[in-house]
């Protein structure tokens, strides 16, 4: 699995109409799950779909209209799975669906995807950072050449991990230390 992540702060915005536009033809070859996003509901209603809110679940052909006329439509946070044509909405939805908002896994590496079942994942999150995952390395390939300013994604959360390892121990050494306010106050 092979995966990228592009920071659109200098747009101040994620839009994702583009991975879908670098995709071409093989959008039409997944069905697609949005999950924990805000501010789209007005344009699932306009689009055959399943699900109540919680989830929006969508055909391939169906994403490819609903992405081409919804270009400019941003997104701050979220994750949308694309599903092998062959698995079942009720199979997706028996487990537990991904989310970015508040996520400590998000940034893993290896890189897997969030729902065990999806062969591409796109997430936004803190409304500008966009990652791309898929199991088929050339799509990722493919799309990659759209975000010139990308960074590799495993490297990218290798780093992040190393990070986190590193405040936990810096926290877990002053916690030994007794920190400074209790140094202060006893």
């Amino acid at each position: 699995m092979k995966g990228f992540l592009t920071d659109n702060s200098s747009e101040m915005c994620t839009r994702v109409a583009p991975v879908f536009a670098a995709m071409g033809d093989k959008v039409a070859d997944y069905n697609w799950l949005f999950t924990d996003m805000s501010g789209w509901d007005s344009i699932f209603a306009k689009y055959e779909h399943y699900g109540d809110g919680d989830y929006y679940f969508v055909k391939g052909d169906v994403m490819k209209k609903l992405m081409s006329e919804n270009r400019l439509a941003t997104m701050n946070w979220g994750v949308i799975s694309g599903f092998d044509k062959d698995i079942d909405l009720a199979e997706i939805t028996d487990s537990d669906l991904p989310f970015a908002d508040g996520n400590k896994e998000l940034w893993t590496a290896p890189l897997k995807t969030m729902h065990e079942k999806a062969s591409v994942e796109i997430i936004v999150t803190d409304i500008t950072k966009l990652a791309f995952k898929a199991q088929d390395d050339e799509l990722v390939d493919i799309v990659v050449k759209a975000f010139p300013r990308s960074v590799d994604l495993e490297g990218y959360c290798t780093r992040m991990m190393r990070k986190r390892e590193k405040t936990a121990e810096k926290e877990t050494k002053e916690e030994k230390k007794g920190g400074f306010f209790k140094k202060l106050f006893g």
